[in-house]
């Protein structure tokens, strides 16, 4: 069950503050996964370093493909890095960058630098188990 229209055309994610831009990879496509999509999504993504770990869910689409590609021109980084905890002295490693989950399809990165943090010991920069079609 969907709660939201779906989705179609250009979206956006910056790092910038504007409310009608995401500010990150995981709030747009948390927000495509409640939705789904009913055509075409292309999603611009601004200069900056977006430290996070990037999971890309199922999305349930009637129709169309999601594809995520730099402004060009702009330098886009993807790095995570995660603060040591009680247990672990030193960089405490993320799995990957970029999951994507079983059964994930019909999403495409287009020219986004990928990079596993400095002294990590990770072993993927990008992940699945199990892909759908058009990845």
């Amino acid at each position: 069950m969907l709660v939201a229209p779906r989705v179609s055309g250009a979206l956006a994610i910056a790092q910038n503050g504007n409310p009608s831009v995401f500010p990150d990879f995981r709030s747009m496509f948390r927000h495509l996964a409640v939705s789904g999509i009913s055509g075409d999504v292309d999603v611009t993504v601004f200069a900056g370093t977006y430290n996070e770990e990037v999971y890309v869910p199922m999305i349930d689409a009637s129709a169309g493909r999601v594809q995520v590609s730099r402004r060009a021109g702009d330098d886009v980084l993807l790095t995570q890095s995660v603060w040591p905890t009680s247990f672990v002295y030193g960089p405490a490693d993320v799995h990957a960058v970029i999951t994507f989950a079983d059964g994930a399809s019909n999403v495409t990165l287009r020219n986004l630098v990928v990079r596993v943090a400095d002294g990590s010991t990770s072993n993927a920069a990008l992940y699945s188990n199990d892909l759908g079609n058009s990845i």
